[in-house]
This record gives C-alpha cells, sequence and structure tokens, in this order.
C-alpha cells in the first residue's frame, strides 16, 4: 500500500559518520620481479618501431606524390575539357550566325 506521509529527523553529523563508517584495511605489495620482462618487452616494441618509421615515411611520400600527380592530371584533362568546349561554343555560334543570315536571306528554313 502506498504511505505519502513520513517523518523527517535532523540527523546530526557524528550520527552519520557513524552510520556511514565502514572500516577496512587493504595492504598493497609491488614486488618489481617481473617488472624487466615488461621493459624488455617495451625496448623490443620502440626498436620495432624504430625500424618500421622509415618505411612508413617511405609509404607517406609515395601516397602524397600519387595524390599530387593524380591531381595534375585531372587539372590537365579539366583545362583540355574545357579549351574543347569553347571551341564547340565558337562552332556553334558560327553555326547559328550562318543559319541566320540563310533564314533572313529566305533560302533555308
Amino acid at each position: 500500500m502506498q504511505q505519502n506521509n513520513y517523518s523527517s529527523q535532523n540527523i546530526s553529523y557524528g550520527q552519520r559518520w557513524k552510520n556511514n563508517f565502514n572500516a577496512s584495511l587493504s595492504l598493497i605489495l609491488q614486488i618489481p620481479i617481473l617488472n624487466g620482462l615488461q621493459v624488455r618487452a617495451k625496448i623490443r616494441q620502440a626498436k620495432i618501431h624504430v625500424y618500421q618509421s622509415p618505411f612508413l615515411l617511405k609509404t607517406t611520400k609515395t601516397q602524397l606524390q600519387q595524390s599530387v600527380y593524380g591531381t595534375y592530371i585531372n587539372m590537365q584533362q579539366a583545362s583540355q575539357r574545357l579549351h574543347a568546349l569553347e571551341q564547340q561554343y565558337a562552332d556553334f555560334e558560327n553555326s547559328f550566325h550562318a543559319a541566320t543570315v540563310k533564314f533572313e536571306a529566305g533560302i533555308g528554313t
């Protein structure tokens, strides 16, 4: 059954401390017996990273070079396409002008 009434009491700080105090004892002991194995493994990993870094540098340079060359080729192709479209536009203008002259002269339909 639900109850909506309750009573509140002021509890002193000392009483709260006693109610919430948990006693525990812990002892931490760190013995660096196997620490040498961890250090040795980290040194080996660092050596591997040192050997890998020139290959990573070369790979990155190659990817950058390929990206630059690809972009340059795309730019050249776009320029050639632009010139072709400009020439096509000029040819269409000339053709339209010739057709207009023929139409006005009554030769063409």
